[in-house]
């Protein structure tokens, strides 16, 4: 009775599995140490334009008579006894059908000996065809862009940037120094601070500036359609795919935006250092590779110092895209900035008007003060734009023109005295610990930041880091000195 059980639980348990790997968009498909079909569910089916009866059970060869040993892969893992690396692939299905996927093949050990092998396949045709798409829409714009006076495809100059701080001064002034060589320049900023501003203003006082201007947001197309997108693809690398350029060969002489590069798969970003650092580039599915002459211009909205701890960004990469580094401040950090930026906002909405806005109401100043702008520049304006919409003859503008939401967020946004007051937190008592150990360090190694950071067991880059948020949070510069 126990074995009976047992074997009706094992069923039911199998059953249960099926029904679950039936129900993923990913293909998956598993074979026994002899090649034999133990596994292979509807979403592979489909894929292959297979039936599962027709496949399971029966040996992987015999099911597939048009793959040999050396072209399964899942035989191949087999052989091996290793995964092999992720890789795409294009084949005819059982129909004719053309298909690409993404693959991942590894074996299956039970008690350190081979017990079989997996492979999980997703679907990308479609994506490559908007690759193709998008490809084709980028070859045209660039087309029409070159016989355009180059100035008509940047809209910002450094006369567009504005900024009372000193801050702002200073970092418009280095980006004015910077903008008349052709070395990289990496923008650093949070979301609404203004980096595309700076781009196109350096790109319009390059060197450069007579050449096509091109940008792609990384953060928007996945690996497969990104890296066909930058270095081109040759006919046959993917569905009617055709001989065509990329992004990097469109820039040829010109300068390439790479908005958000950390977004950017870490796979790709080691092919684009290569291409970087050898100033050629090979387009996809081809063997040949060609000159290139760009100027990169990258950004980014987070610290780079912790994206690397983080293995988001490769540190090449970084040192690479950095040569020059901007890093743009937030609104909360040069509040003096707040309503030089209101001011020219209404300016420019005012053109237009009888009688120009240009007063705030005292509790709406100190709102606009006190409140940290998390969206920075860009919520400022869409805060602005919204008060408009309620506004009445008077040109004042009030509590009770703001939106309603800005004006709950406005409500629940604590004063930084009441903050003080109210019981220190868990996360408050780790950043102060923190803070007492860097300090320490700093001091047992007389201000040397690599000793320091061996000292506390963190990287030199890491430790730098951390200094500088304590610096944002303290409002003051910690230094040996001071200690």
């Amino acid at each position: 009775m126990k074995n009976t059980a047992e074997n009706l639980s094992k069923d039911r348990t199998l059953a249960y599995f099926k029904q679950i790997f039936d129900l993923l968009e990913i293909g998956i498909h598993g074979v026994d140490p002899e090649g034999c079909t133990i596994f292979y569910n509807s979403a592979m089916a489909q894929l292959e334009d297979q039936r599962v009866e027709d496949v399971l059970g029966k040996l992987l060869l015999e099911a597939m008579p048009h793959l040999s040993n050396d072209q399964s892969t899942l035989m191949q893992v087999l052989k091996l006894g290793r995964s092999l690396p992720e890789k795409q692939q294009t084949y005819i299905n059982a129909k004719g059908r053309q298909i690409i996927t993404v693959n991942r093949n590894l074996p299956i050990f039970i008690d350190g000996k081979i017990a079989g092998a997996l492979e999980m396949a997703k679907d990308i045709t479609q994506v490559q065809v908007l690759s193709e798409c998008l490809i084709d829409l980028h070859e045209g714009i660039a087309k029409k862009d070159r016989n355009k006076a180059a100035t008509l495809s940047v809209r910002f100059s450094f006369d567009d940037i504005i900024g009372t701080s000193e801050e702002m001064k200073e970092l418009i002034k280095e980006a004015k120094l910077i903008a008349r060589n052709a070395s990289p320049v990496l923008i650093v900023g949070e979301t609404g601070t203004g980096k595309e501003l700076f781009a196109q203003s350096i790109r319009r006082e390059s060197l450069a500036a007579n050449g096509p201007f091109i940008g792609i947001n990384c953060a928007a197309l996945p690996e497969q359609l990104l890296e066909g997108l930058l270095f081109g693809t040759v006919k046959g690398s993917f569905t009617d795919a055709i001989d065509r350029p990329g992004l990097f060969e469109q820039a040829h002489r010109g300068t390439l935006l790479l908005d958000e590069i950390n977004s950017m798969p870490v796979s790709l970003q080691s092919k684009l250092l290569r291409v970087l650092e050898e100033k050629r580039i090979r387009r996809v599915g081809d063997t040949k590779e060609q000159a290139i002459e760009v100027r990169i211009l990258a950004t980014m909205n987070q610290d780079p110092w912790e994206l690397i701890e983080k293995n988001e960004l490769r540190e090449d990469l970084f040192y690479r895209v950095s040569v020059h580094t901007l890093s743009i401040p937030s609104l909360r950090e040069r509040p003096k900035d707040i309503f030089a930026y209101t001011q020219a906002f209404l300016n420019r909405r005012n053109k237009n008007e009888a009688s120009p806005i240009v007063q705030f109401s005292s509790d709406v100043e100190s709102a606009f003060l006190s409140y940290p702008w998390p969206g920075n520049v860009r919520q400022l304006e869409h805060v602005l734009e919204g008060a408009l919409a309620f506004m009445d003859e008077s040109d004042l503008i009030k509590w009770e023109h703001l939106p309603g939401l800005f004006r709950r967020q406005l409500q629940n946004h604590r004063p930084i005295q009441q903050q003080i007051e109210e019981p220190i937190g868990l996360d408050i008592q780790k950043n102060e610990l923190e803070k007492e150990l860097i300090i320490q360090a700093l001091k047992d190694s007389q201000g040397n930041i690599s000793q320091a950071a061996r000292s506390l067991g963190i990287s030199r880059q890491l430790l730098q880091y951390k200094i500088r948020q304590m610096k944002k949070a303290d409002n003051r510069t910690i230094s040996v000195g001071q200690l």
